[in-house]
């Protein structure tokens, strides 16, 4: 038989797949949703090895090699070659700030397994999973168990104070927005309200960062469901009005919890949370936000004073903090001790701020373009790859939003923040495709002729309409 007849019927169609192919492709298909439960769940347990890694990190070490050789080989891949490149630039900025400022080993080899496992993440999604709603779904969920579980196996160690937002509430929002997900009509309205409730829950158990990432991931969602942007091009009013929408929602957010633990709603441990922070300069002449916040008063001024190299992983000035700390009326003994990462650390708290402090330029244009990445997929609410799954990844990018700002740069952050990036880099680049593709408003292009598939265009021949 030759090799036309094994792929054509004799009318011209496509030959039914052998059932060898099809098992096959079953095995593969369900191989990389296994595969990507594992690289999410393996986080339950840690490995000693250059400080603390993580199971799931030690399986990507493992599959990396295999996904590089696939790169070279891969088509696909090279739509995403500028952010690849970003992200290798970032890890040499990383290294040549450490470098340049003679950093010890013990810093800089944890500072650069940090964001090398971020980058194998990020090709390794690229290739096997951003094309699989399965695949993803499977590495959430294995993903979002990991902190619960961990938790439970920590027994009396466990900060319970901190179980809910640290351990129990992302799972839990997580799951109001797979509900919206998957809800059928009659219960499309509890679905609806569940995110909301989750948000709030998340505010009566002390989880402020979290009920606010919640319901405005809910908001950005219904911004999408009402269709807001269409066509190609977004209108000025469009986008003012839900940049008002969005903004007037934090603020909402912001001045609800301001006023529920300053009365009391909240119970007593958040109303002296509050009473602190409110209080946290001399005089407490500072915004609550900025009392949360003040690693930023830290990182900005000594990032102004070398914007192009950075100052190397786990970057250390224990004068610079204790000088700083007396500036700005805080305790400079508390600042220059308050970290884990060591005696005078300079505080980021923040992806941006951290790459951008550590590694320079470098680091700032990577995660600049992450964030770009972001925005643009959330502003325009168009999820070509998966428009099945438009709750969660409200939810996730709205979520990552607040990581790249306010959330250091570290732990399950590493691969999950990998993931994430080549998650959104799949939609925007795909978004970006097709825009490119239709035709401009006012063309008079001729539009492209629909293409029969062979069997359907020799069909409509014979019955004589050609």
């Amino acid at each position: 038989m030759s090799s036309h007849s094994r792929l054509t019927t004799a009318d011209g169609g496509p030959e039914a797949p052998e059932p060898a192919s099809k098992l096959w492709d079953f095995l593969r298909e369900t191989g990389i949703v296994l595969l990507a439960f594992l690289l999410g769940i393996l986080g339950i347990f840690d490995i000693t090895l250059l400080g603390v890694l993580r199971a799931n990190e030690a399986l990507l070490a493992v599959l990396a090699p295999f996904a590089i050789y696939q790169a070279f080989r891969s088509q696909s891949i090279r739509r995403y070659r500028w952010l690849l490149i970003l992200g290798l630039l970032y890890l040499a900025g990383q290294i040549a700030a450490d470098l340049y400022r003679h950093n010890g080993p013990e810093d800089f080899l944890r500072g650069w397994a940090r964001i090398g496992i971020m980058l194998m993440a990020l090709l390794v999604s690229l290739l096997w999973f951003v094309r699989r709603s399965k695949a993803l779904l499977a590495f959430v969920f294995g993903f979002f168990l990991v902190a619960p579980i961990r938790f439970v196996l920590a027994g009396e160690l466990a900060d319970e104070e901190n179980a809910y937002k640290m351990s129990f509430g992302s799972s839990i929002s997580l799951g109001a927005f797979l509900f919206l997900c998957i809800a059928p009509k009659a219960l499309r309205v509890p679905a609806a309200i569940a995110p909301f409730l989750a948000g709030i829950v998340a505010i009566l158990r002390g989880g402020r960062s979290l009920a606010g990432i919640t319901i405005l991931a809910l908001a950005t969602y219904w911004v999408g469901r009402l269709r807001l942007f269409r066509g190609r091009r977004i209108s000025r009013s469009r986008l003012l009005a839900t940049a008002a929408l969005i903004s007037g929602t934090a603020w909402g957010i912001f001045a609800g919890y301001r006023y529920a633990a300053s009365t009391g709603v909240l119970g007593e441990k958040a109303l002296e949370k509050y009473e602190a922070q409110s209080q946290t300069f001399e005089g407490g002449n500072v915004s609550l936000f900025l009392a949360g916040r003040l690693e930023l008063l830290f990182s900005g001024p000594k990032i102004l004073a070398s914007p192009i190299i950075g100052y190397g992983s786990w970057a250390k000035d224990v004068d610079y903090v204790w000088n700083r700390a007396v500036e700005v009326g805080l305790d400079p003994e508390e600042m220059v001790g308050a970290s884990e990462g060591g005696v005078g650390l300079i505080p980021t708290h923040s992806h941006l701020l951290g790459g951008w402090l550590e590694a320079g330029l470098p680091g700032l244009l990577f995660w600049g373009f992450a964030l770009f990445m972001a925005m643009d997929v959330l502003i325009r609410q168009k999820f070509i790859r998966h428009p099945e799954l438009a709750p969660i990844i409200n939810y996730f990018f709205v979520y990552f939003l607040w990581d790249v700002f306010f959330s250091p740069f570290g732990g399950d952050r590493r691969l999950w923040s990998g993931v994430l990036i080549a998650w959104m880099a799949s939609i925007y680049y795909k978004n970006k495709a097709e825009r490119k593709a239709r035709p401009s408003r006012g063309s008079h292009a001729e539009p492209p002729r629909q293409t029969l598939r062979p069997d359907r265009k020799r069909q409509s021949i014979l019955a004589g309409h050609p």
